[in-house]
């Protein structure tokens, strides 16, 4: 039995929602997982069996609209000519996650909204901008980056200089040995919270695998009431 996936169109967003197996067995109130980029990663928990995708709190997957704005922290520009720049509207987009997204999936969920409850979850620059909010947010417990895109211009001498607001939040990074040394970077974080994860993947390769790993990860990390 698989768990229950619900779609919804939430502010003008089309939500992809995956409640766990016994959800409609109690008024339980469940830890809740907002996934970035939903729209392209939720189709590759349809490949994985079963009792690899059995998560004990709500998954929410949230597509971009236009993610190299909401994604990226600042404007920089493109890394080749023939690409947009960078908008950097990262902390407007988790203004709108805290005001808007979570606030309806709460009405329509049952979900514990202590941010130890809460996590954020992105790969490639939704992982950029999942590591961002730990300077600019505490609503989010659980922090997780897949592959996130650490080589963003700044983003090195930004953590080196900047106030962590959430320093207690639990960070899962997952990065490929071959994408590139800045993921250890975040090692240097003012946090005792940080599970660095290395594989031998390439940035687009096997991302179900990377998928599966950080949420199994949450899995066994996030608090349940």
């Amino acid at each position: 039995m698989r768990q229950q996936k619900i779609k919804a169109l939430i502010v003008g967003r089309n939500v992809e929602i995956l409640l766990p197996k016994a959800y409609d067995e109690s008024q339980a109130a469940y830890p809740t997982v907002y996934l970035l980029d939903g729209d392209a990663l939720f189709p590759f928990l349809d490949h994985l069996p079963i009792e690899q995708t059995s998560f004990d709190f709500i998954l929410v997957g949230i597509p971009a609209s236009d993610r190299i704005s909401e994604y990226t922290p600042w404007p920089a520009k493109a890394l080749n000519k023939r690409f947009l720049d960078f908008g950097g509207g990262g902390s407007e987009h988790l203004v709108f996650l805290q005001n808007q997204i979570m606030p309806r999936i709460q009405e329509m969920f049952h979900c514990d909204s202590n941010p130890e409850s809460n996590a954020i979850m992105g790969y490639s620059l939704g992982g950029l901008l999942s590591v961002y909010s730990l300077f600019v947010t505490e609503k989010f417990g659980h922090i997780s980056s897949i592959s996130g895109s650490f080589w963003y211009n700044g983003w090195t001498q930004f953590i080196e200089k900047t106030y962590l607001v959430n320093p207690s939040a639990d960070i899962y990074i997952s990065s490929g040995r071959n994408e590139g040394g800045r993921a250890q970077d975040i090692k240097n974080l003012p946090s005792n919270n940080v599970y660095l994860e290395w594989n031998s993947y390439g940035h687009h390769d096997n991302i179900g695998f990377k998928l599966e790993a950080a949420l199994s990860y949450l899995n066994q990390r996030i608090n349940r009431n």
